[in-house]
Parts: structure tokens; sequence; C-alpha cells
């Protein structure tokens, strides 16, 4: 049988490259190559952490979930799914069956199979089989890097979603990541033109500012914003939402903390009468984040500051980890 690369996870910060037979697919998937993906904060606390919270995948593992690649095996299943298509790989299947999908909320099914969540496999490899009903077709028009980049804009989509902003709101995104970027472009397109940017790495915030956000200069202006997205690693960060948020505004949470925690001042949060908000993936939102694209209103793969080819994954993870100066979203280059 072919061999093939993937990318595995022997424990934290080893990762490791090691040939494999190619999987074949089965039943109703295709099987396809990958071209690009993308490393996510979550991955990282993988990497550094050997988890997160109580989800511990045995190891060897492989992560990544943030796919797109080309169809080289079609399923019958999907006839208008065709070998040599490019398309972007939806990262999570939910059962469909539960009272959480049944009402549309498919991001919180109990029974979702997510890439590179334990004990799923991940795209940080040549080839994966994956079901043909979540596989998206991308236009010729869109780069690879925009097709990878459709997950963490669909989070941004669905962080819309939650916080309902109006014209004239006033937004602040603490941490300036990848997603925290993709907020910022998501923002923009919905008309906010007052977005304040905050992240401890200069050569973040220096991007944020650079594809129109305003440096958030004092965390604790009396004025406030409407709208705060967190999306740090820091425990401290949403406590940094709460002190800056104006009274009545919402407080979406998106970053995964590094000690598992939220801190913030419980009194501060009930004076102002704060609304806050979890986010957990996205919901239903990926073809509105694709239309997004295509409308010329966001361009993901500008958010997109490193490549690394799979062989060279293990330094892509280790400079991402360390914030190296200029890194915003690490992207690893397949085929």
């Amino acid at each position: 049988m072919k061999q093939s690369r993937v990318a595995r996870l022997f424990g934290p910060k080893d990762l490791r490259v090691v040939n494999e037979d190619t999987p074949e697919p089965q039943g109703r998937e295709c099987l396809v190559q990958l071209t690009r993906i993308g490393v996510c904060g979550s991955d990282l606390h993988y990497y550094l952490e050997g988890g997160i919270g109580t989800d511990r995948p045995t190891c060897p593992h492989a992560l990544g979930h943030e796919p797109a690649g080309r169809i080289i095996c079609e399923s019958p299943a999907y006839p208008d799914l065709k070998a040599g298509m490019r398309v972007y790989v939806e990262p999570g299947e939910s059962c469909g069956a539960c009272e959480f999908c049944l009402r549309g909320d498919i991001n919180l099914c109990p029974n979702v199979r997510f890439l590179g969540s334990c004990p799923i496999e991940g795209a940080f490899r040549d080839f994966m089989p994956h079901p043909g009903h979540l596989l998206i077709p991308l236009p010729d028009d869109l780069s690879d890097d925009a097709g990878a980049m459709l997950e963490p804009l669909a989070i941004a989509v669905h962080c819309m979603d939650l916080a309902h902003p109006r014209l004239g709101d006033r937004a602040a995104i603490l941490g300036c990541g990848g997603v925290g970027l993709c907020v910022l472009q998501v923002l923009q397109a919905a008309g906010i033109y007052e977005i304040l940017v905050y992240d401890p790495v200069l050569s973040r915030m220096e991007r944020a500012v650079e594809l129109g956000g305003t440096p958030l200069a004092d965390l604790d202006s009396d004025q406030g914003v409407q709208l705060v997205f967190e999306a740090t690693d820091r425990s401290s960060g949403p406590r940094m939402a709460v002190q800056i948020a104006r009274p009545g505004a919402t407080l979406i949470l998106i970053g995964i903390t590094d000690g598992n925690d939220y801190s913030f001042d419980a009194h501060v949060a009930r004076r102002k009468g704060l609304t806050l908000k979890i986010l957990r993936r996205s919901r239903n939102t990926t073809e509105r984040a694709l239309e997004l694209v295509q409308a010329g209103l966001v361009q993901p793969e500008d958010i997109v500051s490193h490549h690394y080819d799979l062989d060279d994954i293990a330094q892509g993870f280790q400079d991402a980890s360390s914030r190296i100066p200029g890194l915003t979203k690490a992207m690893i280059r397949v085929s």
C-alpha cells in the first residue's frame, strides 16, 4: 500500500512527521489530498499542554482542523463532487439526531466527531478520507489559504450572531491572533467603523492596526465599548474585557485560556449588567463565511503571515507557540 505523511503529536512539544499507509475512503467518503491546514490556538494547547481541559488524546495523535484540499477519489454517493475539485473540509460532523442538532445547535452536539479532537484523527497529513456532505467546493479564484481560513472565519461570523452588532456600536477585540483578526474583518463588513484592538504581542497589535483596527491605549477607559470580543489565551483576558465594557455591554468569550479558568471582577460585571456569552466553534455559518469572501468583503488570506511545509511542521508549531515577531497565523503547506 502507498505510504504518505502524517504529523503526529507524541507528547507535549513532541510533534513528528511519520510515514503510514495512505487511508482508503469508505462508504460515503471521498479521498482528499490536503493543500493547506491552518494552525489554530487549540492545536497549540494540545502541543504545549498535551490536551485541553479533560480532553487528553491518546498519543501519538494527529491534530489539525482547518483544512482545504482537492478531491482525488470520488464517492458514487456524491456525483457532483469530482476528482480534481478544490474543496474546503468542514471539520465537524454532528450526529443530526440529538436535541441540540434538531434545534440547529450543531456546535453543541455531544456526539460530534471533530477533526483533531480526541479520538478523531486530524488533518495534518497528505491524504484524508472525509464524508462527502462535509466537502464544500471552492471557487477557482479563491486561494488555498483563503479556503483553509474558512474555519476561523465561520467562527467569526458566529460571533456576530451572538453579539448582534448595531451600526454605531463601538467594539473592542482583545487578542489579535487568527480568530481575533477574522472578527476584525467581519465587524468591518458589518459596518462597525470603530474597532479597538489589543494584544500583548506588539507585532500582532501592529498587524491588527494595519488591517484597520485602532489601538486600545487605555484598558480602564470610562467611556467603554458596547461589544467586547475576548480572544486571548490568558485567564486574565475576561477581566480586561469587563474593565473596558460599558454598562449593558455584551462580551463574547472566544479564547481558550492557559489555565482553563476565567477571571474577572464579579462586582463590576454585575454592576454594569453585562451579558457574557461563551463561544463554541461555529453554528451553520461556513456558507455565509464563503459568501463574504466571494463578495470581497473580507480577505482572510491577509491574516496568514507564515507558511511551513508539512515536513517543517514542528518548527511552525514552535514559532507559533513562542509568538515570534510578525507571526499572526501559521499555515501548513502540504501539496
